[in-house]
């Protein structure tokens, strides 16, 4: 039977909200046309835009030709039909007084969503048992229906059904029983249905019975089988602490976030990684990624003792196709693990993604039992540098050249370069000022750049006076509050005066001697030999108080008008917000406290 226009005009369900606060009067939303969307997006019929937990397209109630009611799930966190998630795009039957779950969070349950549909137009019961042979019909969820005083009000033949099998009856088979009905009086039909209303009670209690039978046979099955796996709490806090929080499902191939150590499933972080480097749940920025070996651990065997918990191959193969984590990202790429170097040097490598190698092999340096060591102490032990007299290896020619020395086999230690990791005589405590500086005076790392040169390709200098360290541009993008379109005016400005980025450091320098200008490390002063690490916080400092000297009227016309931003530059909108940060100056003070 194909439907009419004018039956499509009609409403043929509607949508009761059960998420209603008690007290309130509960929404009723008439479900009209072939299909019905929910979602956020305008363009869907039930419009849910205040849900963030709510898809653009989340769910799909649909009407066919016969009169057949069907519900589909597309939306990334899942729909419910009383109670089961439904499989994604998988068409299943939808029946009067059926709840469906638009938002589930145990978490949040403020945001649970959640309608009671109502079936305004009942399905014929001849074009209903004809749609089960459709391919849709197969994935019909198989759930106990309640008899509560809805089912008992039903025009239509209700069905008592129960998972196991064996519990499916229709209680108009019980009533055809009783054999052909003659024309009788009130009262024989009210002792009738008396004994049909006893009839359903029994096999209610009947089907009762067998599926706890059933559950407790299952249950001896599922011990049985899970003896040989540590004994687990059957579906309590261990599987709360097992399920993801995105998926809203037991963790598969679970990874977890540095440093705060949240766990997602491998795939679902995947999706999530394509738009913020952020942590989902605690908006923590994401420095590393690792592989949570315990956790899968714990899935695997709670799985094992828990079948009827597993995910469907589908899913699994889903979340496979979906992870990107690869092994590149289970390491930091810096060695340096700090928010200054989130601009690094292009032109310098010696905070690459894996230490160089060792020119010429480990035995070239190192002897049987020496232990080597990374912090800049002294390493006792047979150790060969190349001013050792034992040395077998390559002399690279430097700049500038090595000091006239000779290492005693007995007396002098080594110390390892923190950038290029090669080991020199350890001359740190000698008075003598014509020895080469190996240290950083700010942090005390060992650095062999001023002593003879660093080996380290494309190093430009990983320890120097702080008035001749190489800064590149790149690496000073960030120096304005971390907002680029500062750094674009300040670039312009400097492009206007015929000034390069070089010269700005210079003048820099000198306003730092003078004492206008004045770094939070008062130990910073022109002439301090420090690494490159810790000089580029305090260039950075200097350079936004470059800026700040700048007057408005000497500024790029785009950058004279603007209102100060009540956060001055403690602002955090201006570093993610591109409208706020041309929208408002930010280098100035705070002015605003709440």
């Amino acid at each position: 039977m194909i439907m009419s226009q004018e039956e499509l005009e009609e409403p043929w369900g509607q949508l009761i909200s059960t998420s209603n606060v008690a007290g309130t009067e509960e929404e009723r939303v008439p479900v009209l046309g072939h299909k019905f969307l929910i979602g956020r997006d305008k363009d869907v019929e039930l419009v849910v835009a205040e849900n963030r937990f709510v898809s653009s397209r989340h769910c799909l109630l649909e009407r066919d030709e016969k009169g057949g009611k069907w519900i589909s799930d597309s939306s990334s966190n899942g729909t419910l039909l009383n109670g089961a998630r439904l499989q994604r795009h998988k068409r299943v039957k939808l029946r009067d007084g059926n709840v469906i779950g638009v938002v589930f969070r145990r978490d949040k349950p403020d945001f649970n969503l959640s309608y009671r549909f109502q079936d305004l137009v009942p399905t014929d019961p001849s074009s209903e048992a004809g749609a089960g042979t459709e391919e849709e019909g197969d994935d019909t969820l198989d759930l106990t229906q309640s008899l509560d005083e809805d089912t008992e009000n039903r025009e239509d033949n209700d069905v008592v059904e129960r998972r196991g099998g064996g519990c499916k009856r229709r209680l108009t088979e019980e009533e055809s029983r009783s054999g052909p009905v003659a024309t009788v009086d009130v009262e024989k039909d009210s002792k009738k249905a008396g004994q049909q209303e006893e009839s359903a009670s029994d096999l209610t209690k009947e089907c009762l019975k067998k599926k706890d039978e059933e559950e407790e046979e299952e249950e001896a099955g599922s011990s049985k089988a899970g003896a040989d796996v540590p004994a687990l709490v059957k579906t309590g806090s261990i599987e709360q602490t097992l399920i993801c929080q995105i998926c809203q499902e037991i963790f598969h191939d679970c990874i977890s976030l540095q440093p705060c150590m949240h766990c997602y499933c491998g795939g679902c972080y995947s999706e999530w990684m394509k738009d913020s480097n952020k942590c989902p749940a605690c908006r923590c920025k994401v420095k590393r990624v690792n592989r949570n070996h315990l956790v899968n651990n714990l899935v695997e065997a709670f799985l094992r003792a828990n079948p009827g918990k597993k995910r469907s191959e589908e899913d699994l193969k889903e979340l496979n196709e979906k992870n990107k984590i690869t092994r590149d990202m289970l390491y930091p790429k810096r060695r340096y693990d700090d928010d200054d170097y989130s601009h690094s040097d292009t032109d310098n490598s010696e905070y690459g993604s894996s230490p160089p190698p060792f020119i010429g092999g480990p035995s070239s340096f190192f002897g049987s039992g020496s232990a080597s060591n990374f912090g800049g102490r002294p390493i006792p032990g047979q150790f060969h540098c190349r001013q050792c007299p034992t040395y077998v290896g390559p002399s690279p020619s430097s700049h500038p050249p090595p000091p006239t020395f000779t290492c005693s086999p007995s007396s002098t230690n080594h110390i390892l370069c923190q950038c290029c990791f090669l080991p020199m005589p350890d001359r740190r405590a000698e008075a003598d000022s014509n020895t080469p500086p190996q240290k950083c005076a700010l942090c005390n790392q060992p650095f062999c750049h001023m002593y003879w040169g660093c080996s380290q390709p494309g190093c430009n200098g990983c320890l120097s006076l702080f008035k001749d360290m190489e800064v590149s541009e790149a690496s000073l993008s960030s120096s304005i509050n971390e907002n680029p379109f500062e750094w674009n005016v300040l670039k312009d400005y400097l492009q206007g005066q015929s000034k390069t980025v070089k010269d700005m450091l210079r003048e820099c320098i000198s306003r730092l001697d003078s004492g206008q200008h004045h770094c939070s490390d008062l130990r910073i002063t022109s002439d301090v030999v420090t690494c490159r690490r810790c000089a580029l916080t305090p260039m950075k400092q200097l350079v936004y108080l470059y800026r700040s000297d700048i007057p408005t009227s000497d500024l790029p016309e785009s950058a004279r008008r603007r209102p100060d931003c009540h956060w001055g530059k403690n602002c955090r909108t201006q570093k993610h917000n591109a409208s706020h940060a041309a929208r408002y100056n930010h280098v100035c003070e705070q002015t605003r406290t709440s």
